[in-house]
């Protein structure tokens, strides 16, 4: 491009066109090189006289280095923990950044739940009392005292035991609900997602009711939670290398679920992120505890309640309005009840509120893995006989040396269970369950370790109870034959 200096106004289209240098005199000053000082210089050509003294040099990399922006920190969320340790934010911004909130869930996803066993065994009985009446007739007061029967409900034995350490073995697996199963997607009742574009449709009663009852046969089952009805069916099942491949069932990953909570513009919205525990059949380990305190009992009317409850299992993002934190707390959700306003609360929320109930984290107690160097298509025994062959070292070996691994196929080769299962668990608390049951212990603070451990260390004395615990091993053994935990079938898959 040539600059013509002699000309005077505006440009002309003919100044700023691409020309062909024929003077061999002109392309010789334009090969000349730039020079700071003189009339020739080319900065002082095309800015006014003088004002090239007011342009300030510029800074050298030394004096950048000092203005760097400051390094990039995560958003701290304004949170608190309930009375039953979930977690629940009010923070306005999770409410309106997807990535701020799938953060914020991923971060706090890392704790794991409490777990706990509660032994509670309580029974009725009639007892009586003598109470003094006092009788007013025709003028004359009588007092008399009457015998009076009356129920009273005596505990027997109340007691738990903390579970939670075994969710620390294994890292947890973020998981989304299945496109097929009812879950809260954005509404008041239970959907199912079509497709991406399309979005949710309701689904009939009796589907809903289909989906409750699995969801309570999965849990009680020890499935892991991403499995939908059409994996498994109605029928108890032990779980498989396959459940384990893919966690994240839905066609929507967790960030995009957070941006359609950011993006709702429901005044009462909820997005909620539950944590799982999965991997022991609890319905069949109730049972067992239930059979080996059985003999223990006072009495035949003695009403047992055994249950695996979960604690500090929640993350709840809500919006941060004044009338969404008052609602959060518990004593005015009474106070609106006493004064009958809450129901039509309860109406409003109906038509304009919204929930998010689709993923979550699951935290095994035992869990299906990988075998390191498996092959796909490689099987067991293959792959006891290259590794024994290879001479490499196996965690878990026999008495005679050979490995006591508990291995299947899988599609990518072969998978190893790893975690504490439910036979050695109960082998090894059966003693002090039963010792809870005789001694009517009732304890607040939950059990940590069993007596025995706890005393002595030795597993071969129970120095607690100061006897052999023969009488242990036999209930253990009788136990293991009624509900199969003799038997990897059963448990060890």
């Amino acid at each position: 491009m040539h600059l013509d200096s002699t000309t005077k106004g505006s440009p002309g289209p003919s100044t700023h066109s691409m020309t062909v240098i024929d003077d061999q005199h002109k392309k010789h000053e334009e090969e000349r090189p730039y020079s700071d000082a003189g009339p020739s210089n080319e900065l002082d050509q095309l800015l006014p006289s003088g004002s090239t003294r007011d342009i300030e040099p510029a800074p050298g990399y030394e004096e950048l280095a000092v203005d760097l922006p400051p390094g990039f920190s995560p958003y701290e969320a304004e949170y608190e923990v309930t009375s039953s340790g979930d977690i629940l934010s009010h923070d306005r911004h999770l409410n309106e950044d997807g990535e701020a909130l799938y953060r914020f869930l991923v971060t706090h996803a890392t704790v794991p739940p409490n777990l706990l066993l509660k032994c509670r065994g309580t029974h009725v009985e009639t007892r009586t009392r003598y109470v003094t009446r006092t009788e007013t007739r025709d003028g004359r007061t009588t007092t008399h005292t009457e015998p009076e029967s009356y129920t009273e409900t005596v505990v027997d034995f109340d007691f738990s035991i903390d579970l939670s350490h075994h969710l620390r073995q294994l890292p947890p697996v973020y998981w989304t609900v299945p496109d097929d199963e009812p879950a809260y997607r954005g509404g008041m009742s239970r959907e199912v997602l079509t497709d991406v574009i399309s979005g949710v449709r309701r689904v009939p009663s009796r589907i809903l009711k289909a989906g409750k009852l699995w969801r309570e046969r999965r849990e009680k089952w020890g499935l892991p939670p991403w499995l939908s009805q059409t994996d498994s069916g109605m029928v108890s099942r032990k779980a498989v290398p396959a459940d384990e491949l893919v966690s994240m069932r839905s066609e929507l990953s967790l960030r995009q679920w957070a941006d359609r909570y950011c993006a709702s513009q429901k005044s009462m919205k909820e997005f909620k992120f539950r944590k799982v525990a999965y991997g022991w059949n609890f319905e069949v380990l109730t049972e067992a505890i239930r059979e080996a305190i059985r003999p223990f009992s006072y009495g035949l009317n003695v009403i047992t309640t055994i249950e695996f409850s979960s604690s500090a299992n929640a993350i709840s993002v809500r919006p941060s309005t004044k009338f969404s934190r008052a609602l959060s707390k518990t004593w005015v959700c009474v106070l609106l009840w006493i004064l009958l306003i809450y129901p039509f609360i309860w109406l409003y929320r109906r038509f304009h509120g919204g929930q998010w109930e689709v993923a979550g984290a699951a935290f095994p107690l035992r869990a299906w893995k990988h075998c390191e160097g498996s092959i796909p298509g490689e099987s067991v025994a293959e792959y006891r006989a290259r590794k024994l062959k290879e001479g490499a070292e196996v965690a878990s070996i026999g008495s005679e040396g050979s490995d006591e691994r508990v291995l299947a196929e899988s599609p990518q080769g072969v998978s190893q269970l790893v975690g504490t299962n439910e036979r050695d668990w109960f082998n090894t608390w059966i003693s002090t369950i039963t010792h809870c049951v005789r001694h009517r212990v009732q304890e607040k603070a939950p059990l940590i370790t069993p007596y025995g451990v706890h005393v002595s260390g030795a597993p071969g004395y129970d120095w607690a109870f100061g006897e052999l615990p023969h009488r242990s091993l036999a209930l253990s053994q009788r136990s293991n034959e009624h509900f199969g935990f003799s038997s990897l079938d059963v448990f060890d898959n």
